[in-house]
Protein backbone atom coordinates (compact mmCIF):
# COMPACT_ATOMS: atom_id res chain seq x y z
CA UNK A 1 0.00 0.00 0.00
CA UNK A 2 0.96 3.59 -1.02
CA UNK A 3 2.95 4.76 1.93
CA UNK A 4 1.64 8.32 1.12
CA UNK A 5 -2.06 7.66 2.66
CA UNK A 6 -0.41 5.07 5.70
CA UNK A 7 -1.20 7.07 8.11
CA UNK A 8 -4.18 8.07 7.22
CA UNK A 9 -5.70 4.76 7.09
CA UNK A 10 -3.54 3.57 10.31
CA UNK A 11 -5.83 6.58 12.36
CA UNK A 12 -8.75 5.60 10.74
CA UNK A 13 -8.69 1.67 11.33
CA UNK A 14 -7.19 3.33 15.29
CA UNK A 15 -10.32 5.37 15.51
CA UNK A 16 -12.53 2.23 14.81
CA UNK A 17 -10.87 -0.26 17.11
CA UNK A 18 -9.64 2.22 19.94
CA UNK A 19 -6.02 2.14 19.71
CA UNK A 20 -4.23 5.31 19.69
CA UNK A 21 -4.72 8.08 17.17
CA UNK A 22 -1.47 10.22 17.18
CA UNK A 23 -1.63 13.81 17.10
CA UNK A 24 0.49 16.57 16.71
CA UNK A 25 -0.57 20.57 18.12
CA UNK A 26 0.86 23.16 16.47
CA UNK A 27 0.59 26.49 18.57
CA UNK A 28 2.87 29.24 19.29
CA UNK A 29 1.12 29.69 23.01
CA UNK A 30 2.79 27.03 25.58
CA UNK A 31 -1.02 27.75 27.26
CA UNK A 32 -2.76 26.73 24.33
CA UNK A 33 -0.58 23.69 23.98
CA UNK A 34 -1.13 22.27 27.15
CA UNK A 35 -4.79 23.27 27.55
CA UNK A 36 -5.23 21.41 24.27
CA UNK A 37 -2.83 18.38 25.88
CA UNK A 38 -5.01 18.11 28.74
CA UNK A 39 -8.08 18.11 26.40
CA UNK A 40 -7.61 15.33 24.55
CA UNK A 41 -6.34 13.37 27.15
CA UNK A 42 -9.70 13.99 28.54
CA UNK A 43 -11.64 12.81 25.47
CA UNK A 44 -13.71 9.66 24.79
CA UNK A 45 -10.91 8.58 22.04
CA UNK A 46 -7.72 6.89 22.82
CA UNK A 47 -5.23 9.64 21.50
CA UNK A 48 -1.00 10.00 22.03
CA UNK A 49 0.34 13.09 21.53
CA UNK A 50 3.83 12.64 19.58
CA UNK A 51 4.88 16.02 19.25
CA UNK A 52 4.52 19.73 19.77
CA UNK A 53 5.52 23.03 17.66
CA UNK A 54 6.05 26.28 18.16
CA UNK A 55 6.03 27.24 14.87
CA UNK A 56 5.08 26.38 11.14
CA UNK A 57 8.96 25.04 10.14
CA UNK A 58 9.57 23.17 13.13
CA UNK A 59 5.87 21.26 12.68
CA UNK A 60 6.65 20.00 9.09
CA UNK A 61 9.63 19.20 9.92
CA UNK A 62 7.92 16.58 12.81
CA UNK A 63 5.14 15.81 10.30
CA UNK A 64 7.96 13.97 8.33
CA UNK A 65 9.72 12.75 10.93
CA UNK A 66 6.46 11.79 13.22
CA UNK A 67 3.60 11.00 10.44
CA UNK A 68 1.05 11.66 13.00
CA UNK A 69 -2.64 10.73 12.13
CA UNK A 70 -4.11 14.31 13.34
CA UNK A 71 -3.07 17.56 13.26
CA UNK A 72 -4.23 20.68 15.47
CA UNK A 73 -2.51 23.36 13.78
CA UNK A 74 -2.83 27.11 14.95
CA UNK A 75 -3.71 29.87 12.22
CA UNK A 76 -0.96 32.81 13.50
CA UNK A 77 2.59 31.63 14.39
CA UNK A 78 6.17 33.34 13.91
CA UNK A 79 7.95 32.52 10.98
CA UNK A 80 5.13 30.40 8.73
CA UNK A 81 1.71 30.58 9.93
CA UNK A 82 -1.10 28.08 9.90
CA UNK A 83 -2.33 28.74 6.12
CA UNK A 84 1.04 28.58 4.44
CA UNK A 85 1.67 25.38 6.06
CA UNK A 86 -1.74 23.73 4.47
CA UNK A 87 -0.54 25.14 1.23
CA UNK A 88 2.66 24.05 1.42
CA UNK A 89 1.28 20.44 2.10
CA UNK A 90 -0.70 21.00 -0.75
CA UNK A 91 2.01 21.96 -3.17
CA UNK A 92 3.78 18.65 -1.98
CA UNK A 93 0.89 16.22 -2.09
CA UNK A 94 0.98 15.15 1.46
CA UNK A 95 -2.67 15.48 2.65
CA UNK A 96 -3.12 15.56 6.01
CA UNK A 97 -5.72 15.15 8.41
CA UNK A 98 -5.49 19.00 10.20
CA UNK A 99 -7.94 20.86 12.68
CA UNK A 100 -7.39 24.49 12.73
CA UNK A 101 -7.48 26.17 16.15
CA UNK A 102 -7.52 29.90 15.63
CA UNK A 103 -8.79 33.02 18.30
CA UNK A 104 -9.58 34.94 15.30
CA UNK A 105 -13.32 34.75 14.70
CA UNK A 106 -12.68 35.77 10.91
CA UNK A 107 -14.79 35.05 8.40
CA UNK A 108 -11.91 35.35 5.71
CA UNK A 109 -9.04 32.80 7.47
CA UNK A 110 -11.89 30.04 8.10
CA UNK A 111 -13.09 30.17 4.02
CA UNK A 112 -9.14 30.05 3.04
CA UNK A 113 -8.87 26.78 5.96
CA UNK A 114 -11.94 25.32 4.43
CA UNK A 115 -9.91 25.78 0.82
CA UNK A 116 -7.75 24.02 1.96
CA UNK A 117 -10.39 21.08 3.02
CA UNK A 118 -9.93 21.18 6.72
CA UNK A 119 -11.57 18.96 8.81
CA UNK A 120 -12.78 21.50 11.31
CA UNK A 121 -12.30 25.46 12.79
CA UNK A 122 -12.47 25.62 16.71
CA UNK A 123 -12.05 28.84 18.16
CA UNK A 124 -10.16 29.75 21.84
CA UNK A 125 -11.11 29.87 24.40
CA UNK A 126 -12.04 26.05 23.67
CA UNK A 127 -13.24 23.68 26.23
CA UNK A 128 -13.48 19.85 26.02
CA UNK A 129 -17.37 20.14 23.98
CA UNK A 130 -15.37 22.07 21.08
CA UNK A 131 -12.79 19.47 20.97
CA UNK A 132 -14.81 16.25 21.08
CA UNK A 133 -16.68 17.36 18.51
CA UNK A 134 -13.65 18.39 16.32
CA UNK A 135 -12.31 14.42 16.99
CA UNK A 136 -15.70 13.12 16.05
CA UNK A 137 -15.63 14.95 12.82
CA UNK A 138 -12.12 13.62 12.62
CA UNK A 139 -12.57 10.00 13.06
CA UNK A 140 -15.43 10.49 10.19
CA UNK A 141 -13.31 11.92 8.00
CA UNK A 142 -10.65 8.97 8.19
CA UNK A 143 -13.54 6.20 8.05
CA UNK A 144 -15.02 7.41 4.67
CA UNK A 145 -11.06 8.09 3.52
CA UNK A 146 -10.26 4.63 4.86
CA UNK A 147 -13.80 3.01 2.66
CA UNK A 148 -12.66 4.61 -0.39
CA UNK A 149 -9.64 3.75 -0.44
CA UNK A 150 -10.36 0.03 0.53
CA UNK A 151 -12.76 0.47 -2.52
CA UNK A 152 -10.21 1.91 -5.07
CA UNK A 153 -7.74 -0.86 -3.94
CA UNK A 154 -10.47 -3.84 -4.51
CA UNK A 155 -11.43 -1.74 -8.00
CA UNK A 156 -7.90 -1.76 -8.92
CA UNK A 157 -7.25 -5.50 -7.62
CA UNK A 158 -10.41 -6.71 -9.51
CA UNK A 159 -9.26 -5.12 -13.14
CA UNK A 160 -5.76 -5.86 -12.52
CA UNK A 161 -7.22 -10.01 -11.83
CA UNK A 162 -9.52 -9.77 -14.87
CA UNK A 163 -6.72 -8.40 -17.50
CA UNK A 164 -4.39 -11.35 -16.04
CA UNK A 165 -7.25 -14.08 -16.50
CA UNK A 166 -8.24 -12.61 -19.68
CA UNK A 167 -4.79 -12.96 -20.98
CA UNK A 168 -3.90 -16.55 -19.61
CA UNK A 169 -6.96 -17.63 -21.52
CA UNK A 170 -5.82 -16.01 -24.82
CA UNK A 171 -2.23 -17.55 -23.86
CA UNK A 172 -4.30 -21.15 -23.13
CA UNK A 173 -5.65 -20.68 -26.54
CA UNK A 174 -2.18 -19.85 -28.30
CA UNK A 175 -0.62 -23.09 -26.72
CA UNK A 176 -3.73 -25.30 -28.04
CA UNK A 177 -3.20 -24.27 -31.56
CA UNK A 178 -6.87 -22.63 -31.76
CA UNK A 179 -7.80 -19.11 -33.61
CA UNK A 180 -8.44 -16.33 -31.68
CA UNK A 181 -11.65 -14.33 -31.68
CA UNK A 182 -11.91 -10.65 -32.78
CA UNK A 183 -11.88 -9.02 -29.42
CA UNK A 184 -8.82 -11.86 -28.16
CA UNK A 185 -6.64 -10.20 -31.44
CA UNK A 186 -7.09 -6.32 -30.24
CA UNK A 187 -5.23 -8.07 -27.11
CA UNK A 188 -2.45 -9.30 -29.21
CA UNK A 189 -2.45 -7.25 -32.43
CA UNK A 190 1.64 -8.33 -33.17
CA UNK A 191 0.87 -12.06 -33.02
CA UNK A 192 -2.02 -12.21 -35.14
CA UNK A 193 -0.27 -10.23 -37.58
CA UNK A 194 -0.41 -11.45 -41.30
CA UNK A 195 2.62 -13.17 -42.08
CA UNK A 196 4.33 -12.73 -38.75
CA UNK A 197 6.54 -15.65 -38.32
CA UNK A 198 7.37 -16.22 -34.60
CA UNK A 199 11.08 -17.96 -33.15
CA UNK A 200 9.60 -20.21 -30.33
CA UNK A 201 11.85 -20.73 -26.97
CA UNK A 202 10.96 -22.95 -23.74
CA UNK A 203 12.21 -22.09 -20.59
CA UNK A 204 12.42 -24.90 -18.01
CA UNK A 205 12.61 -24.22 -14.06
CA UNK A 206 15.48 -26.78 -12.09
CA UNK A 207 15.10 -25.07 -8.83
CA UNK A 208 11.38 -24.68 -8.67
CA UNK A 209 10.52 -25.63 -5.46
CA UNK A 210 13.43 -24.19 -3.56
CA UNK A 211 12.47 -21.13 -5.14
CA UNK A 212 8.66 -21.37 -4.58
CA UNK A 213 9.50 -22.36 -0.89
CA UNK A 214 11.83 -19.83 -0.09
CA UNK A 215 11.26 -16.77 -1.95
CA UNK A 216 7.57 -16.81 -2.83
CA UNK A 217 6.30 -19.08 0.45
CA UNK A 218 4.69 -21.35 -1.39
CA UNK A 219 2.45 -18.81 -3.91
CA UNK A 220 3.25 -20.55 -7.30
CA UNK A 221 0.45 -17.78 -8.75
CA UNK A 222 2.99 -15.21 -7.57
CA UNK A 223 6.13 -16.85 -8.99
CA UNK A 224 5.21 -17.32 -12.31
CA UNK A 225 3.90 -13.86 -12.84
CA UNK A 226 7.42 -12.38 -11.34
CA UNK A 227 8.68 -15.18 -13.92
CA UNK A 228 6.99 -13.87 -16.99
CA UNK A 229 7.43 -10.08 -16.02
CA UNK A 230 10.97 -10.23 -15.43
CA UNK A 231 11.31 -12.12 -19.01
CA UNK A 232 8.70 -9.48 -20.93
CA UNK A 233 10.95 -6.44 -19.48
CA UNK A 234 14.29 -8.15 -20.35
CA UNK A 235 13.16 -8.57 -23.47
CA UNK A 236 11.74 -4.95 -23.98
CA UNK A 237 15.84 -4.06 -23.19
CA UNK A 238 16.49 -5.64 -26.23
CA UNK A 239 13.97 -4.32 -28.44
CA UNK A 240 11.69 -7.42 -28.88
CA UNK A 241 8.21 -7.88 -29.38
CA UNK A 242 6.95 -11.03 -27.20
CA UNK A 243 4.30 -13.59 -26.04
CA UNK A 244 5.01 -15.17 -22.33
CA UNK A 245 3.28 -17.85 -21.15
CA UNK A 246 3.08 -20.40 -18.41
CA UNK A 247 2.86 -24.33 -20.33
CA UNK A 248 -0.69 -26.43 -19.40
CA UNK A 249 1.73 -29.46 -19.22
CA UNK A 250 3.46 -28.16 -16.64
CA UNK A 251 2.03 -25.18 -15.23
CA UNK A 252 4.66 -22.85 -13.14
CA UNK A 253 7.70 -25.20 -13.82
CA UNK A 254 7.96 -24.67 -17.86
CA UNK A 255 7.53 -21.47 -19.92
CA UNK A 256 7.10 -20.27 -23.22
CA UNK A 257 8.63 -17.59 -25.43
CA UNK A 258 7.51 -16.62 -28.56
CA UNK A 259 9.60 -13.66 -30.07
CA UNK A 260 9.70 -11.31 -32.88
CA UNK A 261 12.98 -11.68 -34.03
CA UNK A 262 15.61 -13.95 -33.33
CA UNK A 263 17.14 -14.48 -29.88
CA UNK A 264 20.30 -15.78 -30.32
CA UNK A 265 22.68 -18.00 -27.80
CA UNK A 266 24.33 -14.76 -26.02
CA UNK A 267 21.16 -13.32 -25.26
CA UNK A 268 19.50 -16.66 -24.13
CA UNK A 269 22.55 -16.81 -21.98
CA UNK A 270 22.23 -13.32 -20.59
CA UNK A 271 18.65 -14.26 -19.55
CA UNK A 272 19.92 -17.00 -17.54
CA UNK A 273 22.70 -15.14 -16.05
CA UNK A 274 20.10 -12.41 -14.82
CA UNK A 275 17.30 -14.42 -13.43
CA UNK A 276 19.72 -16.14 -11.73
CA UNK A 277 21.48 -12.92 -10.11
CA UNK A 278 17.88 -11.25 -9.53
CA UNK A 279 15.25 -13.82 -9.14
CA UNK A 280 17.42 -16.57 -7.81
CA UNK A 281 16.24 -19.32 -10.56
CA UNK A 282 18.15 -21.63 -12.08
CA UNK A 283 16.81 -22.68 -15.36
CA UNK A 284 17.43 -23.31 -18.92
CA UNK A 285 16.12 -22.66 -22.31
CA UNK A 286 15.10 -24.86 -25.53
CA UNK A 287 14.56 -23.58 -29.02
CA UNK A 288 12.91 -24.21 -31.76
CA UNK A 289 15.47 -24.11 -34.81
CA UNK A 290 13.38 -22.03 -37.71
CA UNK A 291 10.88 -19.46 -36.99
CA UNK A 292 7.19 -20.42 -37.42
CA UNK A 293 3.55 -18.90 -38.06
CA UNK A 294 0.83 -18.06 -35.82
CA UNK A 295 -1.01 -21.09 -35.70
CA UNK A 296 1.82 -23.28 -35.67
CA UNK A 297 3.42 -21.82 -32.50
CA UNK A 298 1.37 -24.54 -30.02
CA UNK A 299 2.81 -27.28 -31.83
CA UNK A 300 6.00 -26.35 -31.37
CA UNK A 301 5.86 -25.27 -28.02
CA UNK A 302 4.46 -29.17 -26.79
CA UNK A 303 7.14 -30.71 -29.28
CA UNK A 304 10.03 -28.67 -27.19
CA UNK A 305 8.24 -29.43 -24.40
CA UNK A 306 8.33 -33.68 -25.15
CA UNK A 307 11.71 -33.15 -26.47
CA UNK A 308 12.98 -32.37 -22.46
CA UNK A 309 12.80 -36.21 -21.62
CA UNK A 310 14.78 -37.61 -24.27
CA UNK A 311 17.06 -34.79 -24.14
CA UNK A 312 20.97 -35.75 -22.86
CA UNK A 313 21.08 -34.15 -19.78
CA UNK A 314 24.49 -32.57 -20.59
CA UNK A 315 22.78 -30.46 -23.37
CA UNK A 316 20.20 -29.33 -21.48
CA UNK A 317 21.02 -25.43 -21.02
CA UNK A 318 23.63 -25.49 -23.54
CA UNK A 319 21.63 -23.22 -26.46
CA UNK A 320 21.20 -26.74 -28.85
CA UNK A 321 18.18 -26.19 -30.88
CA UNK A 322 14.92 -28.78 -31.28
CA UNK A 323 16.55 -30.37 -34.33
CA UNK A 324 20.02 -31.23 -32.85
CA UNK A 325 18.05 -32.63 -29.41
CA UNK A 326 15.83 -35.25 -30.87
CA UNK A 327 18.96 -37.26 -32.20
CA UNK A 328 19.63 -37.91 -28.36
CA UNK A 329 16.97 -40.18 -27.90
CA UNK A 330 17.65 -43.51 -27.54
CA UNK A 331 16.01 -46.99 -29.13
CA UNK A 332 13.64 -49.23 -27.17
CA UNK A 333 15.91 -51.98 -27.46
CA UNK A 334 18.20 -50.09 -25.41
CA UNK A 335 16.90 -49.09 -23.00
CA UNK A 336 15.01 -52.50 -22.58
CA UNK A 337 18.80 -54.06 -22.44
CA UNK A 338 20.20 -52.15 -19.69
CA UNK A 339 17.37 -51.78 -17.46
CA UNK A 340 17.63 -55.31 -17.34
CA UNK A 341 20.94 -55.40 -17.00
CA UNK A 342 20.65 -52.57 -13.75
CA UNK A 343 17.66 -54.42 -12.11
CA UNK A 344 19.81 -57.75 -12.38
CA UNK A 345 22.53 -56.53 -10.55
CA UNK A 346 21.11 -54.06 -7.99
CA UNK A 347 18.84 -56.94 -6.76
CA UNK A 348 22.12 -58.87 -6.35
CA UNK A 349 23.60 -56.38 -3.96
CA UNK A 350 20.51 -55.58 -2.11
CA UNK A 351 19.93 -59.34 -1.58
CA UNK A 352 23.57 -59.99 -0.39
CA UNK A 353 23.70 -56.44 1.12
CA UNK A 354 27.25 -55.69 -0.37
CA UNK A 355 26.88 -52.47 0.20
CA UNK A 356 31.21 -51.90 -1.27
CA UNK A 357 29.84 -52.95 -4.84
CA UNK A 358 26.84 -50.55 -4.53
CA UNK A 359 29.08 -47.14 -5.56
CA UNK A 360 31.34 -49.09 -7.96
CA UNK A 361 28.19 -51.14 -10.28
CA UNK A 362 26.10 -47.48 -10.30
CA UNK A 363 29.08 -45.31 -11.45
CA UNK A 364 30.18 -48.23 -14.28
CA UNK A 365 26.82 -48.07 -15.59
CA UNK A 366 26.73 -44.27 -15.36
CA UNK A 367 29.70 -44.33 -17.52
CA UNK A 368 28.12 -46.65 -20.19
CA UNK A 369 25.10 -44.71 -20.42
CA UNK A 370 26.92 -41.83 -20.85
CA UNK A 371 29.20 -42.91 -23.33
CA UNK A 372 25.79 -44.51 -25.46
CA UNK A 373 24.47 -41.15 -25.06
CA UNK A 374 21.12 -42.62 -22.84
CA UNK A 375 21.39 -40.49 -19.41
CA UNK A 376 18.06 -38.66 -20.39
CA UNK A 377 15.35 -37.92 -17.66
CA UNK A 378 13.32 -40.60 -19.47
CA UNK A 379 15.51 -43.31 -19.57
CA UNK A 380 16.66 -42.61 -16.01
CA UNK A 381 13.35 -42.68 -14.74
CA UNK A 382 12.70 -45.89 -16.13
CA UNK A 383 16.31 -46.63 -13.97
CA UNK A 384 14.67 -45.34 -10.89
CA UNK A 385 11.36 -47.30 -11.07
CA UNK A 386 13.28 -50.52 -12.14
CA UNK A 387 15.10 -49.57 -8.63
CA UNK A 388 12.17 -48.99 -6.44
CA UNK A 389 10.41 -52.10 -7.60
CA UNK A 390 13.01 -54.61 -6.49
CA UNK A 391 11.29 -56.81 -4.18
CA UNK A 392 7.97 -55.60 -4.78
CA UNK A 393 4.77 -57.85 -3.82
CA UNK A 394 2.96 -57.54 -6.86
CA UNK A 395 0.75 -54.82 -5.54
CA UNK A 396 2.05 -52.31 -7.53
CA UNK A 397 -0.88 -49.44 -9.31
CA UNK A 398 -0.66 -50.44 -13.04
CA UNK A 399 -1.98 -47.15 -14.07
CA UNK A 400 0.45 -44.84 -12.09
CA UNK A 401 1.75 -42.54 -15.03
CA UNK A 402 5.63 -42.36 -15.89
CA UNK A 403 6.45 -38.92 -15.07
CA UNK A 404 9.64 -38.54 -16.38
CA UNK A 405 9.68 -34.42 -16.63
CA UNK A 406 9.49 -34.80 -12.77
CA UNK A 407 11.53 -36.45 -12.05
CA UNK A 408 13.94 -34.93 -13.66
CA UNK A 409 12.45 -31.65 -12.01
CA UNK A 410 13.54 -33.42 -8.53
CA UNK A 411 16.87 -33.89 -9.11
CA UNK A 412 17.16 -30.66 -10.89
CA UNK A 413 17.93 -32.31 -14.22
CA UNK A 414 21.49 -33.13 -12.90
CA UNK A 415 23.46 -36.47 -13.88
CA UNK A 416 25.50 -36.28 -11.25
CA UNK A 417 22.47 -35.85 -8.27
CA UNK A 418 20.75 -38.46 -10.13
CA UNK A 419 23.77 -40.51 -9.86
CA UNK A 420 24.02 -39.86 -5.79
CA UNK A 421 20.35 -40.12 -5.63
CA UNK A 422 20.77 -44.20 -6.83
CA UNK A 423 23.46 -44.62 -4.78
CA UNK A 424 21.81 -43.79 -1.83
CA UNK A 425 18.55 -45.16 -2.48
CA UNK A 426 20.29 -48.39 -3.21
CA UNK A 427 22.04 -47.83 0.07
CA UNK A 428 18.58 -47.18 1.73
CA UNK A 429 17.12 -50.21 0.56
CA UNK A 430 19.84 -52.63 2.06
CA UNK A 431 20.16 -50.92 5.49
CA UNK A 432 15.73 -51.25 5.40
CA UNK A 433 16.46 -55.18 4.65
CA UNK A 434 19.02 -55.81 7.43
CA UNK A 435 16.59 -53.96 10.20
CA UNK A 436 13.88 -56.29 8.82
CA UNK A 437 11.34 -53.47 7.55
CA UNK A 438 11.62 -55.14 4.31
CA UNK A 439 9.90 -58.30 4.96
CA UNK A 440 9.89 -62.20 3.44
CA UNK A 441 7.20 -61.25 1.26
CA UNK A 442 8.80 -58.19 0.74
CA UNK A 443 6.36 -55.51 1.82
CA UNK A 444 7.50 -51.55 1.42
CA UNK A 445 6.06 -49.94 3.89
CA UNK A 446 8.89 -49.60 5.92
CA UNK A 447 10.67 -48.11 2.31
CA UNK A 448 7.92 -45.79 2.27
CA UNK A 449 8.49 -44.54 6.26
CA UNK A 450 11.47 -44.08 5.74
CA UNK A 451 11.51 -41.70 2.63
CA UNK A 452 8.92 -39.63 4.82
CA UNK A 453 11.95 -39.29 7.62
CA UNK A 454 14.34 -37.66 4.73
CA UNK A 455 11.62 -35.73 2.42
CA UNK A 456 8.68 -34.32 5.24
CA UNK A 457 9.63 -30.70 3.95
CA UNK A 458 8.25 -31.51 1.09
CA UNK A 459 4.77 -31.59 -0.46
CA UNK A 460 3.74 -35.51 0.12
CA UNK A 461 0.08 -37.03 -0.07
CA UNK A 462 -1.09 -40.30 0.01
CA UNK A 463 -1.13 -40.70 -3.97
CA UNK A 464 2.19 -39.01 -4.15
CA UNK A 465 3.63 -41.71 -1.96
CA UNK A 466 1.66 -44.29 -3.71
CA UNK A 467 2.59 -43.51 -6.92
CA UNK A 468 6.45 -43.25 -6.04
CA UNK A 469 6.61 -46.63 -4.66
CA UNK A 470 4.71 -47.86 -7.51
CA UNK A 471 1.97 -49.58 -4.88
CA UNK A 472 -1.97 -48.71 -4.95
CA UNK A 473 -2.76 -46.06 -2.30
CA UNK A 474 -5.55 -48.25 -0.36
CA UNK A 475 -2.72 -50.62 -0.13
CA UNK A 476 -0.26 -47.96 1.13
CA UNK A 477 -3.02 -46.88 3.70
CA UNK A 478 -4.05 -49.84 5.40
CA UNK A 479 -0.68 -51.40 5.34
CA UNK A 480 0.86 -48.06 7.16
CA UNK A 481 -1.62 -48.28 9.69
CA UNK A 482 -1.60 -51.83 10.42
CA UNK A 483 2.16 -51.93 10.80
CA UNK A 484 3.06 -48.73 12.58
CA UNK A 485 -0.62 -47.92 14.57
CA UNK A 486 -0.88 -44.06 12.60
CA UNK A 487 -1.95 -43.23 9.52
CA UNK A 488 0.11 -41.54 6.73
CA UNK A 489 -0.71 -38.63 7.48
CA UNK A 490 -0.77 -38.61 10.86
CA UNK A 491 3.00 -40.08 11.15
CA UNK A 492 3.76 -36.76 8.74
CA UNK A 493 2.72 -34.29 11.05
CA UNK A 494 4.15 -35.83 13.99
CA UNK A 495 7.47 -35.54 12.52
CA UNK A 496 6.83 -32.37 10.88
CA UNK A 497 5.45 -30.72 14.29
CA UNK A 498 8.42 -32.49 15.86
CA UNK A 499 11.04 -31.11 13.52
CA UNK A 500 8.60 -27.53 14.10
CA UNK A 501 9.80 -27.87 17.85
CA UNK A 502 13.48 -27.91 17.30
CA UNK A 503 13.34 -24.95 14.89
CA UNK A 504 11.13 -22.72 17.05
CA UNK A 505 14.02 -22.56 19.37
CA UNK A 506 16.19 -20.85 17.03
CA UNK A 507 15.85 -16.74 16.81
CA UNK A 508 17.07 -16.22 13.58
CA UNK A 509 13.96 -17.93 12.06
CA UNK A 510 10.66 -16.50 11.95
CA UNK A 511 7.14 -18.38 12.85
CA UNK A 512 6.31 -18.42 8.99
CA UNK A 513 9.67 -19.24 7.90
CA UNK A 514 9.56 -22.15 10.62
CA UNK A 515 6.13 -23.49 8.37
CA UNK A 516 7.86 -23.31 5.31
CA UNK A 517 10.87 -25.41 6.22
CA UNK A 518 8.63 -28.40 7.74
CA UNK A 519 6.25 -28.44 4.77
CA UNK A 520 3.68 -26.58 5.50
CA UNK A 521 2.65 -23.33 3.31
CA UNK A 522 -0.75 -22.65 4.66
CA UNK A 523 0.60 -20.27 7.73
CA UNK A 524 -2.99 -20.89 9.89
CA UNK A 525 -3.18 -24.86 8.95
CA UNK A 526 0.38 -25.40 10.71
CA UNK A 527 -1.01 -23.10 13.29
CA UNK A 528 -3.78 -24.83 14.03
CA UNK A 529 -2.37 -28.36 13.60
CA UNK A 530 0.60 -27.13 16.17
CA UNK A 531 -1.72 -26.13 18.52
CA UNK A 532 -4.14 -29.13 18.68
CA UNK A 533 -0.68 -31.24 19.24
CA UNK A 534 0.46 -29.02 21.70
CA UNK A 535 -1.89 -26.89 23.54
CA UNK A 536 -0.34 -23.66 22.38
CA UNK A 537 0.58 -21.76 19.58
CA UNK A 538 3.55 -21.88 17.82
CA UNK A 539 4.69 -18.28 18.91
CA UNK A 540 3.22 -19.33 22.95
CA UNK A 541 5.56 -22.10 22.35
CA UNK A 542 8.40 -19.91 21.75
CA UNK A 543 7.54 -17.11 23.91
CA UNK A 544 7.21 -19.61 26.59
CA UNK A 545 10.28 -21.88 26.01
CA UNK A 546 12.81 -18.43 25.17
Amino acid sequence: MDKTVSGSEQASSNAKNGSLIKVLIMDDEPKVRKALHTLLNMSNYAIEIIGEAETGIQGLKLMEDLEPDLIFLDIVMPVMDGLEVLAHLQRKQAPKHVIIVSGFDDFNYAKQAISFNVIDYILKPFDLEDVESALKKAVERMNVQEAMLAMESTITRNKKESLLRRQDLIKQKIYEGKVLTPEENLELPAFTEKGALWHVHIMVVQNYYDSVSDRYHGDRELFSYIVCKFFGEMLEQYGRAYVIGSSSTYPHLVYWILVSQEVGPKVLAEMTVSIKKVLKVDCFFLSKEEPVAGDRVGSSIQKLEEVIVYTHLKHLGNGHNAAMLKESKSAPELLISQISELTRKINYVIKHAQKNRVENIVCELFERWESQGALTCHFLFLAYSSIANISTDGDLSDNSPIDSFNFGLKMKFNAELIRSYFIHLIMEMIDIQQKGDLDGAGDRIGLVKAYIDAHYAEPLSLNHLAHQFYISKEYLANRFKQKFALTVHQYLHGIRLRKALELLMDPQYRISDVALMVGYDNFSYFNKLFRKEYGLTPTEYRDKHY
